[in-house]
C-alpha cells in the first residue's frame, strides 16, 4: 500500500514506454507462485514476448527498499530494450533501408525485412535514444524498421541522401519500400501517441505498396505473395481466380502493359 502512489507516478512517467502494472499476491496466489516472488514487492520487468519465461530468467529490481518512482523510472529505462538501428553511415543507412525494401526477402545485416515494408528514420542531436521511440521499436517489431541517425555524427553522405538534417530536429521520416523519395515527415511531439497515430496510416503495408512504381522492367518475383496480393487490390487489377504467386504476378504483367499502351 505504501508503494501505491509511487506505482501510479511510475505508470504516469512510462505512459507510452511500459505498461505497469499491479499483482496481489493474497488473490493471485497461483500466479505469484509462477515467479516466486521472496519478498514483497517485487518488481520484474516482463520484456515483449517473454510470456512463458520463469522469474529467474526476468529481469528483476534490486534497488533500495526506499524505492522513489524516480528511482524505478530510471531502472526501467535502463533494461528497457532497443530494436532501433543506428545508420549514421552510407553502408548502415542501406542496411537499413533493404529491411524495409519492396520484396526484400532475405536477413542482412541490419535484420530481417518488415512486413509492412516501411521503416522510421529518426533524426535527432541528442546521445541517448528517446525512451518512447525504443518502446515502439519493440511493439512494432517485425513490421517497421527503426533506425536512428544522429545528425552530428553522421557523414555527409548520410545527411545528402536523405536531404540534409531538417529544422528544427528531433524529426521523424516514414520510408516506403527502402526509397527515400518516399519519405513523409511526422509532425508532432516525439511521443508515443503521436507517433502510433501516424504509424496506423500504414498499416498492414497497403500504403507502402501503393507507393511502389510499377512499370515494365519492375521485378515482380521479389515480392511476397501477400505484397502482390495487395498491389493487385490497390491498382484494381483483374485477377480472378487468382491463387498463387505467379497468377498475381502474370496479372500485374498484364495490367502495365494494358496501361502503357493505351
Amino acid at each position: 500500500r505504501k508503494l501505491a502512489p509511487k506505482i501510479s507516478q511510475l505508470a504516469a512517467a512510462l505512459k507510452g514506454v511500459a505498461k505497469v502494472g499491479v499483482v496481489n499476491c493474497d488473490d493471485e496466489e497461483k500466479l505469484c507462485a509462477r515467479f516466486s516472488a521472496k519478498g514483497y514487492p517485487t518488481i520484474y520487468y516482463i520484456p515483449p514476448g517473454t510470456s512463458g519465461k520463469v522469474a529467474a530468467q526476468l529481469p528483476e529490481y534490486d534497488g533500495p527498499r526506499g524505492r522513489s518512482a524516480g528511482e524505478l523510472k530510471t531502472w526501467a529505462l535502463s533494461i528497457l530494450r532497443s530494436q532501433v538501428v543506428r545508420a549514421e553511415t552510407s553502408a548502415t543507412l542501406t542496411q537499413l533501408l533493404e529491411r524495409c525494401g519492396a520484396g526484400g526477402s532475405k536477413a542482412g545485416k541490419a535484420g530481417k525485412p518488415v512486413t509492412w515494408s516501411l521503416c522510421l528514420l529518426l533524426i535527432t542531436n541528442s546521445s541517448d535514444t528517446s525512451a518512447a521511440y525504443k518502446a515502439l521499436s519493440n511493439v512494432y517489431a517485425g513490421k517497421v524498421a527503426f533506425g536512428e541517425v544522429r545528425a552530428s555524427k553522421a557523414k555527409g553522405d548520410v545527411l545528402e541522401a536523405i536531404g540534409s538534417a531538417p529544422d528544427p530536429l528531433p524529426a521523424v521520416f516514414a520510408v516506403c519500400n527502402g526509397d527515400l523519395s518516399t519519405k513523409s515527415q511526422f509532425k508532432g511531439a516525439l511521443k508515443s501517441e503521436g507517433l502510433q497515430s501516424f504509424l496506423a496510416r500504414y498499416e498492414g503495408g497497403r500504403k507502402c505498396a501503393s507507393a511502389i512504381h510499377l512499370d515494365a522492367t519492375f521485378d515482380f518475383s521479389k515480392l511476397a505473395a501477400s505484397q502482390l496480393k495487395l498491389l493487385v487490390k490497390e491498382n484494381n487489377v483483374q485477377c480472378k481466380g487468382c491463387t498463387d504467386k505467379s497468377d498475381f504476378i502474370d496479372s500485374l504483367k498484364a495490367w502495365i502493359t494494358a496501361r502503357d499502351t493505351s
